[in-house]
């Protein structure tokens, strides 16, 4: 999970948690791309799209389709991106969220995939 804001990332790592999904957090795209590039395996990327830092979210998820196709790519934002994420994501959510909905949609996504 990739979330600059941490009582929202905490909030939402701790309810996944729950769920029995195993979470790294990382507060921006650079953590996130060095949790990529380890040896750790990453079934889905759950990213806000405003980010501070060199790479938001979208850019993000645009390296991420690129270099890791087979991560699933979930976008969240307070407001509509400005471009279409339709193309790089595998799902958009407004914050706040609705966390029942983006837990049923994350578990949707990784069907099949071990926890």
């Amino acid at each position: 999970m990739v979330e600059d804001e941490v009582l929202v990332r905490i909030m939402v790592a701790d309810e996944l948690r729950a769920q029995g999904y195993t979470v790294i957090e990382a507060t921006n795209a650079s953590e996130a791309i060095s949790v990529l590039h380890s040896s750790m395996r990453i079934d889905l990327v759950l990213t806000d799209i405003r980010m501070p830092g060199d790479l938001d979210g979208l850019g993000l998820a645009r390296m991420m389709r690129s270099e890791y196709p087979l991560v699933k790519v979930v976008m969240a934002s307070g407001r509509k991106p400005d471009t279409e994420e339709d193309d790089v994501g595998d799902g958009f959510f407004f914050k706040p969220y609705d966390l029942p909905k983006l837990v049923s949609h994350i578990k949707s996504l990784l069907i099949g995939e071990p926890k």
